[in-house]
Formats: C-alpha cells, sequence, structure tokens
C-alpha cells in the first residue's frame, strides 16, 4: 500500500509542534516571578547615631523602630561623652523583610565609633565621628538561601542646633558606609531566580560598596527622656543596581542620664 506524502502538510504540522513547544517559553521570563524575588533585598541603612543634646558625663541610650516599604527592623544605640569634645557611639540592628508567617530576608548590622565634637554660635554645633563594624545579610529565596557577611566602615560629619534648655534637637547627618560583601552562601537555583542571581552576581563582581547616608534628626521632650524622629536615605554609589532599601523612616525613644555626681556649667560641650 502506498501512501503519499503532501509535503505542505507536513510542513504545517511540523511548524505547529514548534509553536507548541515554544509556547511554554517567554524570552526573559523566569520560573519565579520578579514580584516574588524583589522580597528579598541585600542592604538596608541604619540610622545615624547623634550626640546634640548630650553634655559632659552623658549617656544616652535610644531604642528606635525604623521601616520602609520592604522591611521592619529594631535599632539599639547608645552614646557616652566622657570629655567635652569626645564621643563614643555604638549601634545594633535588626531587620526582617516578611509576608505574614514567611519570612524573605534577615540582616544584622553591629556599629562602634569615636568623634569630636565643638560648639558654635547660636546654640549650633559640629561633630564628626568615625568607625567600622560588621554585619550579615541571609535571604530565604523560593528555591534556597543566599548570605553576604558585611564589614563596615563609616564617617559622618554632623550639624545640629538645640535648643536653650537642651530639651529640642535637630541634626543634620552626612554618613558615608564604605560596605565590604563576602558572599558566604548563594545555595540556590539561579535558573530559575535570574534577578536573585544577577544580585549576587554583582556583589561578586563589585564586593566594596560605597554609600551616602544622610539622616534628618528630630528629638524633643525632657531631661531624661525624649522621643525621637528622623529619616534617613541611602545611594549607593558603586553599585547602583544592587536591589537594597533606599532609606527609613524612624521612630522611638531615647533616654540619657549623666553619671558625674554634680554637673556645673562648666560642663557644656564647648
Amino acid at each position: 500500500m502506498k501512501y503519499s506524502i503532501n509535503i505542505t502538510e507536513t510542513i504545517l504540522v511540523t511548524m505547529l509542534v514548534i509553536f507548541s513547544l515554544n509556547s511554554c517559553y517567554v524570552p526573559g521570563q523566569t520560573g519565579i516571578p520578579i514580584s516574588r524575588q524583589e522580597e528579598n533585598i541585600y542592604y538596608i541603612p541604619s540610622t545615624p547615631v547623634s550626640t546634640t543634646l548630650l553634655e559632659k558625663n552623658d549617656i544616652n541610650f535610644n531604642l528606635l523602630r525604623s521601616s520602609s516599604e520592604k522591611f521592619t527592623a529594631l535599632e539599639f544605640q547608645g552614646a557616652y561623652l566622657p570629655t567635652k569634645k569626645i564621643g563614643i557611639i555604638t549601634a545594633y540592628t535588626n531587620a526582617l523583610n516578611k509576608d505574614g508567617k514567611q519570612k524573605y530576608m534577615n540582616f544584622n548590622r553591629f556599629e562602634l565609633g569615636a568623634g569630636y565634637l565643638k560648639s558654635l554660635p547660636n546654640n549650633w554645633r559640629f561633630e564628626t565621628y568615625a568607625g567600622g563594624g560588621f554585619g550579615r545579610v541571609e535571604n530565604y529565596h523560593v528555591t534556597g538561601t543566599s548570605q553576604s557577611n558585611l564589614g563596615i566602615f563609616f564617617f559622618q560629619p554632623a550639624f545640629g542646633v538645640t535648643s536653650k534648655n537642651k530639651l529640642v534637637s535637630f541634626d543634620m547627618i552626612s554618613k558615608f558606609s564604605g560596605i565590604k560583601f563576602n558572599v558566604k552562601d548563594s545555595a540556590f537555583d539561579t535558573y530559575q531566580e535570574i534577578h536573585s542571581g544577577y544580585q549576587l552576581a554583582s556583589l561578586y563582581t563589585t564586593p566594596f560598596n560605597l554609600m551616602w547616608e544622610p539622616a534628618l534628626i528630630f528629638k524633643a521632650g525632657w531631661q531624661n527622656f525624649l522621643f525621637h524622629l528622623s529619616y534617613t536615605n541611602s545611594v549607593n554609589f558603586s553599585n547602583r543596581n544592587l536591589y537594597q532599601s533606599k532609606g527609613n523612616i524612624a521612630l522611638g525613644i531615647s533616654f540619657r542620664f549623666n553619671t558625674a555626681e554634680k554637673t556645673t556649667s562648666s560642663d557644656v560641650i564647648e
């Protein structure tokens, strides 16, 4: 029995099969939606520490809750002025990015620094601090995890003004942070999560990132208890494509005490 082969029909059937197979794939589309991959972020800024309201022998503790569209964080800050012109600051930040019970990111950061303070006319003051620290950012992807350890160096000049009774202050801080990313883990499927894979690749090629993190800080209250409101921005000069938080808003409370038995007018920062 002979079968006649219709070349036209064969071509049409072949094209139909190829089209059917390729209809399942869209160039540039990954297995995991981009919206889910963007729940994983790779850096957040911490609120700078200010010593505007402090005098010699004052010690200060801040408890802040900061947030942006992608994370919420608890920040613990401390400052101490052992002399009129020398200050010591420290800060710890723990941030989470989650939706309901699902956690996507865990960020930790610790810093320690020291600086110089100088009073200016009309209750203004200049201060500058420098220091370092370390941190870690862990991301929980759909197909696995990633982790980067952070080496931190910072320098933050600032101008501030206080009320005469030292109960209200406003600070303008220009913080520069050098962040050294050391990628320790990238155990997820980069084929399924191309966006996330690109972020880790950028940290491999550009491990040192220079950040500019200006902040506006307002404090008001009483001698030993104050309210804190601040906004911090973050600009990455080295890796503008890194998917990171662009800033935070922080609300909190501040406690301050004087460690000397007696404070005199000569203890005011000069």
